[in-house]
């Protein structure tokens, strides 16, 4: 599905922070427009930017867990 919708994706965002700022609420039409689809992701998320967000979590946490091991301060089961 993101492949579809990522072409128009900026234009999307650009759209919702448009009418957001203009305070209308009825913003689908708008929206699928901006999309050039008859469904759009209003989200700046991204299965792409997911994965790489999950990805940095957790070399963060191997990170820290290797920290926490060399410190002697944790025993591992």
């Amino acid at each position: 599905m993101d492949a579809v919708l990522e072409p128009r994706k900026q234009a999307v965002l650009d759209t919702k922070k448009m009418l957001d700022e203009a305070r209308i609420t009825e913003q689908r039409a708008a929206l699928c427009d901006a999309a050039g689809q008859a469904l759009y992701n209003p989200s700046k998320f991204t299965l792409r930017t997911l994965a790489e967000i999950n990805a940095d979590i957790l070399s963060g946490e191997r990170d820290y867990d290797a920290a926490v091991l060399a410190s002697g301060t944790a025993t591992p089961c």
